[in-house]
């Protein structure tokens, strides 16, 4: 949908305009343009699906009319509509629904290259796919490794030993040395069922094999060695639409967790959905704005494939590694800031321990009092530029 102001036959101004479409919750803005003369809006339709498939359905109906004299008359009425409702997704992170968190990897060098150079390029193709799959995918967040900020593992600091790799990420860290998450994204689904049936048919889709074909990076869509799914519950229902800048920082987290079954979960989400109300971090003179949390399902359920599979390549070898069972985004000014205000709470001798001896009680992962996050076997801190406008704010 495009809406066109004529800025000389118009008291609304264009700044306006945007905020008050800014609180309609319905409206998803893709891009907002402004000229001498006009303001544009163009909205996306995937703030409303359907099933693959399950597109159309025509329904024929026959009439009979008699007439006074004993005549009859028939008509016949053919009306094609959607066999599945078109359905409008939450407007905040829903317990009821499941959401896909997933990352990619691929060589340093060939995902550097491409936004140092041609970002635009790649920004490009994602609104591409998500015009092409937007009224069957329900894109939430897409982010993606900014090259001058980088990525980082490391353990909780009380972690017994410090921070240990497995054999099995050990062994793709050496057949993949240059490999680094390069892509976080969440897709929303109704369940399950809808999450599986909507990928099986996806590649029918007419032009989805070119758009697959045509993946900007060096190498196509076979230069991502790994795509990640984990399918996962929201932990924080804030609103998941509006708000993301490309002028900010993402840093997004995942944590390994020792112990984690479905008590201790249960506790962790209890803890992390008190925590984020109640640091002020978060809270509207803090310096970051909390996005969303996720936590791993049970039983879990995870796939894995590589960029190849989508051309008609060779699958992905399981590799063994475990995946996170927690994962989180936070928006910061700059990481300048995200850094700055760190080193100023764990940095502080006091700060550092109310921190450990208060805001952490009730984590059933930060292991004994006055540890800190003993239990985190590791953490992985991507820091990421928004890659997707789709909800962002001009």
């Amino acid at each position: 949908t495009c809406w066109v102001y004529n800025r000389l036959h118009t008291t609304i101004s264009a700044e306006t305009t945007l905020e008050e479409m800014k609180t309609c919750s319905r409206l998803r803005i893709s891009e907002f343009r402004i000229d001498a003369n006009h303001f544009v809006v163009i909205f996306s339709s995937s703030l409303h699906y359907r099933d693959i498939g399950e597109d159309m359905a025509t329904t024929t109906t026959t009439t009979t009319t008699v007439s006074a004299d004993g005549r009859a008359t028939t008509s016949t009425t053919t009306v094609t509509t959607a066999a599945t409702p078109s359905r409008v997704p939450e407007d905040v992170f829903s317990a009821t629904s499941i959401y896909e968190v997933r990352r990619y990897w691929a060589p340093a060098p060939v995902w550097d290259d491409l936004i140092k150079n041609e970002t635009e390029k790649y920004m490009s193709w994602v609104r591409d796919f998500e015009h092409l799959f937007g009224s069957y995918v329900d894109v939430v967040f897409v982010t993606g490794r900014d090259p001058t900020l980088g990525n980082e593992t490391t353990c909780g600091p009380d972690y017994p030993g410090g921070l240990q790799l497995s054999a099995e990420e050990k062994a793709w860290k050496k057949k993949n040395p240059n490999a680094v998450p390069i892509m976080f994204s969440v897709l929303r689904w109704d369940s399950m069922e809808h999450a599986q049936k909507v990928w099986a048919n996806l590649v029918k889709i007419k032009g989805a094999t070119e758009m697959f074909a045509d993946y900007p990076l060096k190498g196509g869509v076979s230069s991502v060695i790994k795509m990640e799914s984990r399918f996962m519950n929201a932990v924080i229902q804030h609103p998941q639409r509006f708000g993301y800048s490309k002028e900010k920082v993402y840093e997004v987290r995942h944590y390994c967790l020792d112990g984690w079954n479905e008590e201790t979960a249960a506790a962790c989400v209890k803890w992390f959905s008190n925590y984020v109300k109640t640091n002020p971090l978060f809270q509207d003179a803090g310096p970051a704005t909390f996005i969303g949390a996720w936590v791993e399902r049970f039983p879990a359920i995870t796939d894995v494939h590589c960029g190849a599979e989508f051309i008609g390549g060779a699958a992905y070898v399981p590799d063994g590694i475990k995946p996170p069972q927690v994962s989180w985004v936070v928006e910061w000014p700059s990481k300048e800031v995200m850094e700055n205000t760190y080193a100023a709470v764990f940095g502080d001798t006091e700060l550092r321990e109310r921190f450990v001896n208060e805001t952490l009680v009730g984590n059933p992962f930060t292991g004994d009092k006055g540890q800190f996050l003993a239990k985190y076997s590791k953490i992985e801190r991507d820091f990421n530029m928004l890659i997707s406008e789709t909800h962002s704010m001009f």
